[in-house]
C-alpha cells in the first residue's frame, strides 16, 4: 500500500468546506477530479457512485449539483478504479469499510487479465474524534488488506466485522 498527500484543488476546497459545514455526521461527499467553467468534472465511473453508496448504508452525495456536474471517460494504465471523497464528522467502522469495499468491487474485472487491478481512495477532509486528516491518498492492490486497516484504524474498533 502506498500512502502520499492528496493536493486538493482550492476550488473544490472551498465547496467541500462549505458542505461539511452544513453535513450530517458521518455523510461522504463524492470529490470532483476538477473544476472547469464552473461545472464540476466527475469520471464516467462515478456516475451511480452515490447510488451505490448509499445502497450499501453509507450517506453518499456529490459534492456538486445535478446541474453543475459532468461526467468524462479517461483510462490510466495503471490505476483502475479512483475515487475521491470528503467525510463530515465521526464517519462509522461500517461506513469507512463500505466505502473501501465499494471501491475494491468497482474495480474487478477492469484490470487486464492477470493483472490485480490497483483502487486509489482520496481523502480529501476526515475528522473522527480526535483525528484529522486533510489530503490523504490510499493506492493499493485491490487484494490489499492495509487501506481496510488504516481505516479501521482511523474510525476506531466499533461495528461488527
Amino acid at each position: 500500500m502506498e500512502s502520499r498527500p492528496y493536493e486538493i484543488p482550492v476550488e473544490i476546497g472551498d465547496m467541500l468546506s462549505e458542505r461539511l459545514a452544513r453535513a450530517e455526521p458521518g455523510q461522504v461527499f463524492l470529490i470532483p477530479r476538477s473544476i472547469e467553467d464552473g461545472v464540476a468534472i466527475y469520471q464516467d465511473s462515478h456516475m451511480l457512485a452515490a447510488k451505490e453508496l448509499r445502497a450499501s448504508g453509507v450517506d453518499a452525495a456529490f459534492l456538486a449539483e445535478s446541474e453543475d456536474r459532468t461526467f468524462v471517460s479517461e483510462f490510466s494504465h495503471d490505476i483502475v478504479y479512483a475515487i475521491a471523497i470528503g467525510i463530515a464528522s465521526n464517519v462509522s467502522w461500517d461506513t469507512a469499510k463500505a466505502i473501501w469495499a465499494y471501491a475494491r468491487a468497482r474495480s474487478e474485472g477492469l484490470a487486464r487479465k492477470g493483472e490485480t487491478p490497483v483502487v486509489r481512495l482520496q481523502i480529501a477532509k476526515f475528522r473522527h474524534g480526535n483525528k484529522e486528516i486533510e489530503g490523504l491518498t490510499l493506492e493499493a492492490p485491490a487484494t490489499d488488506e492495509m487501506p481496510e486497516a488504516l481505516l479501521r484504524a482511523l474510525v476506531g474498533n466499533e461495528g461488527d466485522d
